[in-house]
């Protein structure tokens, strides 16, 4: 998920919000599931 960062994440949302695109929705779950797993070695 090297492309996704958090201006993206919120692209993809409005994009599923939107069109109902699911590959948009499936891959801002990916990112975000990614994101809080790397939080926990904050």
């Amino acid at each position: 998920m090297a492309d996704v960062d958090g201006f993206f994440a919120i692209l993809l949302w409005q994009e599923y919000k939107n069109r109902q695109n699911r590959k948009a929705l499936e891959t801002l779950l990916s990112y975000n599931i990614q994101d809080a797993v790397n939080l926990e070695y904050l």
